[in-house]
This record gives C-alpha cells, structure tokens and sequence, in this order.
C-alpha cells in the first residue's frame, strides 16, 4: 500500500506534465478564448461586447461567437442557457434586447469561439443586474414657436423599445434656454407636454433637455440643441384668453378667464381639457368640454360635466374664436378637484339648552336641488370640527372631532348662566382638506342648581325675612293711624268752663269740622274762695280768657285760677 503511495507521488509530476502536453497539443487547433466581456445597457438596449485576440481577423478566420447565460442563485447552478441574439455572431458584439430577462435580477454571462466543429475555452463569467447598470438616454423632442410662446412635447427616454425599462411617469425634465445671441441660460421643469410663457416676440430661442427620474437615481445625457424663432406680433391676430382659473365650492366647478372686450364682440370661447394621467402617455389627450365649446361669456361651468370627477386630475386650456380666426390656446392649468377644492360651511347649524346642556345638531353642506354633500364620491367620509368659547373670553376649545351630525355637551362641562359661543367646521379626513366656519351661534345657560338642605334653608329665611317685613309694615300702619286719630280725632272734650272761653270764636277759624259725636258729660266741681274781691274783677278774668282762647291754639283741662286755699267737699 505505503509503496503504490510512493510511486503515484513519485510519478504526479511527471503525468501532470503529460496532461499539460496534451492540452497544449490540442489547443494549438482550437480558437482563443474571448476576453474583456462586458455588458452595456442604454434604456431598454442590451448589448454584450468582449475582445478576441486571435492570430486572424474575425471575418478572415470564419469564426462565430456564442454567449450563454444562467440565474445567479443562493445555490450554485450549472444550467446556462443560450442568450437570444447572441448565438453564432460574427462579430465581437451582440444586441440581447429581445431576451426576456428580468431588470432587477442578477445574471451570468459568458462567451466562447466557434470555429467550425471546434470551440474555444469559456470567457470568464461576468454578472450583472440590467436596472443597475442601465443607462438613460435622451429624450426625444419636438418644439414649435408661436407668438411670444414655444410649445415643447417629450417622449420619455426608452418609449419606442418594445421592452421598456422605464415608465413615462418615472421621469419629469429639465430645459435649459437662452436666447440665441445671449449666454445666460434659463432653467425649467416640465412634465410630457410644456410651454415656455412670456418669451419676446421675433426672437430666436434654444433649448436642451434631459430627463430625470424622479427617485433621484439617474439622469439621461442632454438632446440635441434646438433653436426656434417666436411670431411676430400681428394687429389683426386674435389675442388669446389669459388669466384661466378654476373656483370650485364643494362640486360647483366654475372656470374662468380674462379676455379684452375691446378686440370684438363676436368671439367665441372654446374650452378643452385633459387627464393628467393620459398626457403622460398621449400627446392627443385634449378633448372639447362639454357645454363650452362655443361659449359667449369669459367663465364655463364645470359641474355638470360627468366626466369631470372628484377624484381626477385634469389640465383645461381656452381659445378665443372670432370667425374663421382662432387664437392660440391659453396657458394650460392644472385642476385636482380634492386638492383644489374649496368645502363650504354647513348648511345649517341648530343649537339647543335642553337640560342644562348643549345640543347640536349639523346639515352637510347642501347642493343644487339640496343633495346632500356627503351623496357624492369623494364627500362619504365628511365630517365636523366643533370649536367652543366662552363669550367673555377668545380661548377657542376644540370639543369634536367626527363624522356624525349631532353632538352634545354635558352640563357637567359647562359653567351655570354663562354665555358659550361656538363654530363648525367640515372637514375631509382622507383628502386632509378643511372647509369653512359656520357662522357663530351662541347659547346661555341656565342656573345652577342647589342642595336639597341649602334649597330648604333658603326657602325658610326668605318666609321669616317676608313675616318680619308683613309684621314691620302692619305696626308702622298701626302707629301712624293712632297718631293721626289722636291729632286730629281726639276722644275727649274740654272742660265746660275752659270751653265757654271759646264759645265766643267763631268755628270759621277752624280747618277741621269736628262731627257729633257722644261724649261723656264730666265736670269739676271748685269752691274757690277769694277776698276782696268785686265783679270787676271777674270780668276782667273772663276777657282774659276770652283773649288768650283766640291768640292760642291749646288748651289744657287744668284751670287757669289763681292758687288759694281750698277744700274738699
């Protein structure tokens, strides 16, 4: 065993030595091997190149080259495929377009030499993944001047390939302009299908554009330069219509426009529009309106026009028509009805006090014939914003946030006998679009309630407060009516002699007329006892008394004597 060992070991160099010859000696009939291959890719061009060094030109030496390919895969794969378009060519180039390979996945590739029944080695392998090592070729272009305007329509890089690597809508364009006798460029991105405004008129512009994708990733090289002289300015043109605007209020789409009315008054306005989605893709997308093709006034509506959705995008162009005259087509405008479009406020917004607390309830904003906002597509996820605030103050609250109509707050959450003002708002969840406000409402609250003890006491005090008040007003009427009765209704008479002293005075003097009434006879028995005394001077006593009853108004029940000694009876 240990010496068949040593004589294999031994004889190894020597029959790889043989094997070499023999390689040798047969390679010396058979072609070489390609070398160099490479792989290049312009938008949805395949093409596969490689070097061959062989002692004879290509077309000299009859000899074909054939490429094949395989997957790369997590498992090493042996099953290499012929490559369409590259089996027995006669040159060191091959186009693989038509190939159906898949631009993101990662490929194999090799090439070897035929030349009649013999055969070259296999090139290297190379790999590749056709999206990485893509490039973008230009656009292709075409331009048109008019009057102080240049139109420009792109076809996106890789459009025409039967196989497109890219889609038109991955791309959108940078131009480049000048006039021609200047060297100050002007930058613009555009879509598909542009317009460069506000140009001089006779005057001669270039331009150049290359493509971008969107993502950033890659760009294309520049086209060819193109150069295109403006219109001149002609008296006798129709001007074309300027200013094009569309005012949309919830789905009332109103299109308008500024025209010069001095230029005449038989034009004719013609309205034409386009999807947006289709001019990515279709340089005839532009279609008369339906209603506006041959309208007298500036504005159009829009509304009606079923072809005119919620959800669409769309770009609308006006053209004026004096006769057999047209002008050119106005600036093109875009419109997004969900972008552009302007919610009104709700229709209507009820608010109630209904047990101490707010009720509201909303309209959906309403349409011709009042439909209801929230019927049409694009409107069913319609909702409100409630924003309240104390009148007193500007602190605005935003309480709801929902797609229903009616909404309440809690009197818990209000302050008792307080002035609460509030607004709605509706509001587009999907489409992040906010209309406007409602106008203002506001609402007073009622009084807070009491306690059931506070309310008792409360109505306790109040019945004692109002008996003091009964029981106060009843002894002032008391007392002032024994005070006037006593002034001027006494109970008792004077004394017969005191009232003798004013029998004389005439009652004329009086202002009050005393009635009859029964009085109780009373008299005062006095013995007076006097001295030297005569009847001169009893009259003279009597006039005094007469006297000094009319001079005063009082009288008293005691007698007006002298003191003297007296005694009982």
């Amino acid at each position: 065993m240990s010496a068949a060992a040593g004589w294999i070991g031994a004889c190894f160099p020597s029959l790889l030595f043989l094997s070499l010859c023999a390689r040798a000696w047969t390679d010396q009939g058979n072609p070489a091997r390609p070398k160099n291959v490479q792989v290049h890719v312009v938008n949805s061009n395949f093409t596969l190149k490689w070097d061959w060094d062989g002692k004879c030109n290509v077309k000299d030496c009859n000899l074909t080259f054939s490429a094949y390919y395989h997957l790369v895969k997590r498992k090493p794969s042996r099953d290499w495929q012929k490559l369409s378009g590259c089996l027995r060519v006669s040159a060191t180039i091959c186009d693989f377009s038509l190939a159906k390979l898949d631009f993101l996945k990662k490929y194999k590739v090799r090439v070897k030499a035929e030349e009649g029944e013999r055969s070259s080695e296999w090139s290297s392998a190379i790999k590749f993944v056709l999206y990485e090592i893509a490039e973008i070729g230009p656009p292709e272009v075409q331009v048109k001047a008019e009057y102080k305007l240049i139109r420009i329509n792109i076809s996106a890089p890789g459009s025409s390939d039967k196989t497109q690597m890219w889609d038109a809508s991955d791309f959108n364009y940078r131009v480049e302009f000048w006039k021609n006798n200047s060297t100050e460029q002007q930058l613009k991105l555009a879509d598909f299908a542009e317009r460069i405004d506000n140009l001089e008129p006779n005057t001669t512009y270039c331009l150049k554009i290359k493509a971008l994708l969107y993502t950033g990733e890659k760009e294309s090289a520049f086209s060819p330069t193109y150069c295109v002289h403006t219109e001149s300015e002609d008296a006798n043109k129709v001007p074309r219509p300027e200013n094009v605007r569309v005012h949309a209020l919830n789905r009332n789409y109103v299109l308008k426009w500024y025209w010069n009315e001095t230029y005449g008054e038989n034009v004719t306005f013609a309205v034409a529009f386009c999807r947006a989605f289709k001019k990515k893709y279709n340089r005839g997308c532009w279609d008369p309106v339906l209603g506006c093709e041959k309208v007298t006034i500036t504005e159009c509506d829009l509304s009606s026009n079923p072809e005119i959705v919620f959800e669409g995008m769309y770009e609308f162009r006006v053209r004026a028509i004096n006769g057999k005259e047209e002008s050119t087509w106005s600036k093109e405008i875009a419109f997004t009805p969900s972008r552009d479009t302007e919610i009104g406020p709700p229709s209507k917004v009820e608010v109630k006090l209904i047990d101490g607390s707010i009720h509201l309830e909303i309209s959906h904003p309403e349409e011709d014939g009042n439909q209801s906002m929230k019927d049409f597509l694009g409107f069913t996820d319609l909702s409100y914003r409630v924003f309240t605030w104390k009148n007193s103050t500007n602190a605005w609250e935003k309480r709801f946030e929902e797609e229903r109509t009616q909404f309440t707050i809690p009197k818990l959450e209000l302050d008792p006998e307080t002035l609460y003002c509030l607004k709605v708002q509706a509001f587009l969840p999907t489409a992040n679009k906010s209309g406007n406000f409602s106008p203002t409402e506001c609402i007073k609250t009622g009084a807070g309630e009491l306690s059931a003890g506070l309310a008792a006491a409360a109505a306790f005090f109040s019945i004692v407060i109002t008996f003091l008040l009964l029981a106060g007003i009843c002894y002032g009427v008391h007392c002032l009516y024994r005070r006037i009765k006593y002034v001027f209704f006494p109970s008792c008479k004077l004394p017969s002699n005191i009232e003798e002293c004013f029998h004389e005075v005439s009652l004329k003097n009086s202002f009050i007329a005393y009635a009859a009434e029964p009085t109780e006879n009373c008299s005062i028995t006095l013995n007076i006892v006097t001295e030297n005394t005569d009847e001169t001077d009893v009259k003279d006593y009597t006039k005094h008394c007469i006297q000094s009853s009319v001079d005063s108004g009082n009288y008293s029940n005691e007698d007006d004597v002298n003191e003297g000694p007296s005694e009982k009876t």
